[in-house]
């Protein structure tokens, strides 16, 4: 979690999908809680950089970079955005960007 919102506060990737039990009850400064993913079992959450224009997973456009900690989420997010392209940009931590 940590990893992701510093990659996220230094403008690496613009927003991050993790599971919400990660996420610190105290948020860090720069770092929204943009919503809770309306999914099977609702356990993941959508973190954005504050400045992002878009609060929600809908609003994603071309060009943003997206952390995920998981191939599952990988996987539920290919199914609803599948316009998504996915990369590695650290050992351990991925991204996928809009095409």
């Amino acid at each position: 979690t940590k990893e992701l919102e510093f990659q996220l506060l230094k403008c690496r990737i613009d927003l991050i999908v993790q599971p919400l039990k990660d996420i610190p009850t105290t948020q860090t400064k720069g770092c929204n809680l943009g919503t809770i993913l309306k999914m099977v079992d609702p356990k993941d959450a959508l973190v954005l950089i504050s400045n992002l224009p878009s609060k929600s997973l809908s609003g994603l456009t071309k060009g943003l970079l997206v952390g995920k900690s998981s191939l599952c989420r990988v996987a539920q997010l290919r199914r609803r955005c599948p316009q998504l392209e996915f990369q590695d940009i650290l050992s351990g931590l991925s991204v996928f960007t809009a095409s």
